[in-house]
């Protein structure tokens, strides 16, 4: 299951989570393993240094806190959770922002995706996505060399390929991009 959160329009609102009736803090869950941030656009290059205590808030780098807004497609955040979810709550916690849960995804429908033999950069050179391991460092557009956390595989069917375009693999040609 992916949850799409949006909607905390400025650093004075938070929201809290619930999962199964349970409070929760999303960093210890990503920290666990049991959730990831898929997709952001809130901070540069979508770079998410931490998601600060029981109040769930964006926290750069920097240590500043982060807001979303509702009104930018861009502004969101997406979490896959690898844990069986029968009930979710995201409350603000009455700044003067707001949080909205946009959207829920089930049966995968937002896949994290590099096919085989894509290259990705590590400190020891470029290795095929199929030859990294969890703990290997790679390098990363915004923040230099970041760990492995995780890998995890899907195969999704023809049918579905064919009827959902967004799901499909795009090749780009060497050379495309630049001499590089």
């Amino acid at each position: 299951m992916a949850v799409q959160i949006g909607g905390l329009s400025n650093s004075s609102e938070t929201g809290d989570v619930t999962i199964n009736g349970l409070d929760v803090n999303l960093q210890t869950l990503i920290d666990n393993g049991d959730a990831l941030i898929v997709s952001s656009s809130l901070l540069p290059h979508g770079q998410i240094n931490y998601i600060s205590g029981a109040n769930d808030g964006i926290i750069d780098s920097d240590g500043n806190a982060r807001g979303m807004s509702s009104s930018s497609p861009l502004d969101q955040l997406v979490i896959s959770f690898n844990i069986p979810i029968t009930t979710l709550n995201i409350v603000g916690n009455g700044g003067s922002g707001n949080v909205l849960l946009l959207d829920i995804y089930l049966d995968d429908t937002v896949p994290i995706c590099f096919t085989a033999d894509t290259c990705i950069l590590t400190s020891d050179g470029a290795k095929s996505i199929q030859n990294i391991q969890v703990g290997d460092l790679i390098i990363t557009a915004d923040n230099g060399l970041k760990p492995v956390r995780w890998i995890g595989s899907n195969k999704i069917s023809r049918t579905r390929l064919e009827s959902n375009h967004k799901l499909r693999p795009i090749r780009i040609t060497a050379g495309a991009l630049g001499h590089n």
